[in-house]
């Protein structure tokens, strides 16, 4: 067997097997049904819509525990688990743009040991995947295959919690089919556009990089009144995809209080 062989069969140094982003929308689940409590460990699985041997469940698990934002402890014979302190800095603050729940976020993405072993040994200034990815085949063990999937999650949880300044940022992060100059419309923008009668129309845009890559604006209806834009180059790639849906889970919880909201305030039109 050559070595590059085995290689590819090592196993990788531990590291979340989800982004940020996703492990925030778990422990919104988690809060929405168990809150502060302490509870058994197989709830917690239950909960999140795992069966007791799904070996994704417990990745997820090890991921949240990984973030600082689910600790576990032995109790008797039995382990039980709860959302820590730092995850209900980041759960519980509802307000917009606050200083202290971005300082959460941020807590949270330098949690895993690996996180901030690899932007200390780059100065917090990453150079390309390639890069990165050498070192981490060469240097700390990682399989090929390990080393891309860790890449990939800790790309898109540094971006999302505004770890590094946008002038150290590799120019190939960008990985939710915007060009970094630009700022993505939020859903209440969205909303607003449509009111100007200009929301359902596809646009594309040709950018003069090297790529030639083309963005398209593709307006998905959500009623007669309403619309969303989904901007990116098309099609898109798995990753992009599995981030977009990420980040709109991660929004979920927001969007749905402010709906159940407008239909209390409709009830009470009613009364």
């Amino acid at each position: 067997m050559t070595g590059s062989n085995i290689k590819s069969h090592q196993r990788s140094p531990s590291y979340p097997a989800i982004n940020l982003i996703i492990a925030i929308d778990k422990i919104n689940e988690l809060y929405s049904n168990i809150g502060c409590n302490l509870v058994h460990a197989d709830s917690i699985l239950e909960t999140l819509g795992y069966t007791l041997k799904s070996g994704q469940g417990h990745l997820v698990i090890a991921a949240l525990r990984k973030f600082g934002l689910l600790t576990y402890e032995s109790k008797g014979s039995s382990l039980k688990g709860m959302l820590t302190d730092l995850a209900l800095r980041i759960v519980l603050d509802e307000r917009e743009n606050t200083k202290e729940k971005e300082d959460a976020i941020r807590e949270a993405a330098l949690e895993p040991e690996i996180h901030k072993e690899l932007l200390e040994h780059y100065n917090y200034n990453l150079p390309d995947d390639n890069s990165i990815k050498y070192y981490l085949v060469m240097d700390k063990g990682f399989s090929d295959i390990g080393a891309k999937k860790f890449i990939n999650e800790f790309r898109t949880t540094i971006e999302f919690a505004k770890v590094q300044n946008n002038d150290n940022i590799s120019p190939d992060v960008t990985d939710i089919g915007v060009q970094e100059s630009q700022t993505p419309p939020s859903i209440l923008e969205v909303i607003d556009k449509n009111k100007e009668g200009d929301i359902m129309n596809p646009r594309t845009d040709t950018n003069n990089n090297a790529n030639d890559t083309e963005i398209m604006d593709f307006p998905i209806p959500l009623s007669l009144k309403s619309a969303v834009i989904i901007r990116s180059s098309f099609p898109m790639s798995e990753d992009d995809w599995t981030l977009m849906i990420g980040l709109l889970n991660s929004y979920k919880h927001i969007l749905i209080k402010k709906a159940k909201k407008r239909e209390n305030n409709n009830a009470n039109d009613i009364d």
